[in-house]
């Protein structure tokens, strides 16, 4: 089982969606809608669950306009695709969670709020107790926590392109 961050849903569902920053380019991510469908094909080929945690759901679902309720459906109906909720067994997982930020009273840099460190706290716990192994995500601190916390984290920027179709061969007579 893998799971998928927001970003990665939005390269899913949106039909031009905002890439990650590429880290090399400090540019957005080339070809980032086509990297996520050559992974989610590469996913469904190998029969792998991709679990939605629901706080990913939801906040990709405030920025998702009037269409809602169909991508709601669209995940549940989709045969690779799992909802996984925060639910009591995530809740106590999430107790036991190693994250320095919160164990060590570090301060947070401006960027940061705490209420986006439990929520990815919450993506984590949601994560580990439906088995997942890898996290698909454009948040270096969403990674940072999985891998705090035994789960391998797959930056966007660290896709692989799909191959290019092969050109038409032309032979010469």
């Amino acid at each position: 089982m893998v799971v998928f961050d927001t970003s990665v849903i939005v390269g899913i569902v949106d039909k031009n969606p905002k890439a990650p920053i590429d880290p090399v380019t400090a540019l957005p991510l080339a070809n980032f809608k086509e990297r996520v469908e050559f992974l989610i094909e590469a996913l469904s080929v190998a029969n792998e669950t991709i679990i939605v945690p629901t706080p990913v759901l939801s906040e990709f679902l405030v920025k998702a306009g009037p269409n809602r309720h169909d991508y709601v459906t669209q995940f549940h109906m989709a045969r690779h695709f799992q909802v996984a909720p925060f639910d009591e067994r995530s809740a106590i997982e999430l107790a036991f969670l190693n994250d320095p930020d919160l164990n060590g009273g570090k301060r947070l840099d401006p960027k940061t709020t705490w209420a986006k460190i439990k929520m990815d706290r919450q993506i984590i716990a949601i994560a580990k107790t439906n088995g997942a192994t890898r996290i698909y995500t454009g948040d270096t601190d969403l990674a940072i926590c999985a891998r705090n916390n035994g789960i391998q984290a797959i930056m966007a920027w660290e896709l692989p392109e799909p191959p290019q179709p092969e050109e038409s061969r032309q032979t010469s007579f």
